[in-house]
């Protein structure tokens, strides 16, 4: 979970007359409410836990007769009510409320929700991806693997200022079966493109296949599948 903070924190009144430890403790509390989902609320115990004061302090001079200064530690809690005082943190009770927080950080409830979904879109993609490999382990026969040819790379070759040479990659961990993908096969005359794109990645991941273009390549693929299997129909 990230904490946010209004990147003109450093320019607010308040902040500058808290000075440097009122915005460390202030920021150290507006993670740990990140963190914990509290919606921006700190019990007033915990406040003493954040920051490390220890060493840390102000000299207050003695008696005219003594020349020396004593040090006084700093404390925590005296630090929250200063933060208080400027507007920046709220009393609620047994509770410090930070002012603003939930205009810059999302609410527990926002949190929660969308780590809600985002796992529903994991779950829904396992289980896609496992059926797909289960129908394909099935179906016994295999359909032999239409095999895009790379297009070796011209070496020596001349190069213009600004030009980029292109290079022949692996298949990217993030090649997804996308819609647009789903009806470029269907309209090809693929009969199941979910499994044809499983045996497509399996075949070149296996094979550690070098393309320029993966999208030209399975493409190229859909259209050597139906063909394939339409010279086979013929031979029968």
């Amino acid at each position: 979970m990230w904490a946010k903070l209004d990147d003109a924190i450093l320019d607010n009144p308040k902040i500058l007359a808290a000075g440097p430890l009122g915005f460390l403790l202030h920021v150290a509390a507006i993670t740990w409410c990140a963190r914990n989902l509290t919606d921006g609320l700190i019990p007033k115990v915990k406040v003493r836990t954040l920051v490390c004061l220890d060493g840390i302090g102000t000299s207050e001079a003695g008696p005219p007769a003594v020349e020396e200064q004593t040090f006084v530690p700093l404390d925590a809690d005296e630090i929250a009510h200063m933060l208080a005082r400027l507007g920046l943190w709220h009393d609620r009770g047994t509770w410090w409320e930070l002012h603003d927080y939930l205009v810059y950080n999302p609410s527990r409830e926002r949190v929660l929700a969308t780590r809600q979904s985002q796992a529903q879109r994991q779950k829904k993609y396992r289980e896609t991806h496992s059926d797909a490999a289960s129908n394909a382990s099935h179906n016994g026969a295999v359909t032999p693997a239409p095999v895009p040819v790379p297009v070796p790379e011209k070496k020596n070759k001349k190069i213009g200022l600004g030009a980029t040479r292109r290079r022949a990659s692996v298949l990217p961990d993030d090649f997804p079966f996308t819609e647009e993908r789903r009806k470029f096969a269907e309209a090809g005359g693929v009969p199941d493109p979910g499994l044809e794109f499983a045996q497509f990645k399996d075949h070149h991941r296996a094979k550690g296949s070098l393309m320029y273009d993966w999208e030209a390549a399975w493409k190229t693929w859909c259209r050597n599948s139906v063909k394939f299997a339409a010279q086979r129909t013929v031979r029968r």
